[in-house]
């Protein structure tokens, strides 16, 4: 994930782009950041502020208002990485306008209050088509939540008025029977994806959707086509990092 983080900045891996793990090294030897493995036998290391560094963060006024201990809550690692993977695929697939991660959506929900987003989505993209833009969000599930949890998301969800659609990603392809039909009022504005599938095929990979009462699939790419052409309210991220994944458009 290093690796394409920095190929996305144009950094050569076998020269600079050393230097992010001699960096990330430096830091937790200095007891700002904290690092564990992310799988048993592999070596896939995740990486994550400690209270240290984000004391240092705030202190030097670059805080985005929101907080999350991983150190204490391992299972957010997981879903932080498995999200960022996501992310990875769309932009490398698509031109982005911009994409909020979850700190950022949260802090701009925090600093707008009502007039925001609709929920802390996992984090909200918008994409630039050749059909138009469309912005939607990402919900990770990586298992199922209870009735009550998602009749809350759906009554939340209905009120939402900035974003073209939801893409929920499932950790796990059993767990669309079990969440889609929570959704079924919602239509299209809500679809499911595979995560392994999605990662696997990228936008080429089946969406399902409910139209009419059925659950349909179609690929990704035509979802969004089609959520592109619908005109909706125009939102600007309060706090947005530069990540320079494509030239400004």
């Amino acid at each position: 994930m290093v690796r394409r983080i920095a190929n996305f900045h144009r950094i050569p891996w076998t020269q600079e782009g050393k230097l992010i793990y001699r960096l990330l090294f430096r830091l937790k030897e200095s007891g700002y950041a904290v690092s564990r493995r992310l799988y048993e036998r592999t070596n896939t290391i995740a990486y994550a502020a400690t209270p240290a560094g984000m004391a240092y963060l705030r202190g030097s006024g670059d805080d985005l208002l929101c907080d999350t201990n991983a150190i204490k809550d391992p299972a957010s690692l997981f879903h932080f990485v498995g999200h960022n993977r996501i992310m990875l695929q769309f932009v490398s697939e698509f031109p982005t306008r911009y994409w909020m991660s979850d700190f950022q959506v949260r802090s701009d929900n925090s600093f707008v209050g009502a007039a925001g987003l609709a929920k802390d989505y996992d984090s909200v993209g918008e994409l630039v088509l050749p059909t138009g833009h469309v912005r939607f969000a990402v919900e990770y599930e990586r298992w199922q939540q209870s009735s009550s949890r998602y009749r809350k998301l759906c009554a939340c969800l209905e009120s939402e008025k900035y974003l073209n659609m939801v893409i929920f990603f499932l950790d796990r392809p059993k767990l669309l029977n079990s969440i889609a039909p929570h959704f079924k009022r919602l239509g299209g504005f809500v679809c499911f994806v595979d995560y392994d599938l999605f990662l696997t095929k990228g936008a080429s990979a089946r969406a399902n959707y409910w139209s009419m009462d059925r659950l349909f699939d179609a690929p990704l790419r035509s979802l969004l086509d089609h959520h592109s052409h619908k005109k909706i309210l125009n939102y600007e991220p309060v706090h947005q990092l530069d990540l320079r994944f494509q030239r400004s458009l």
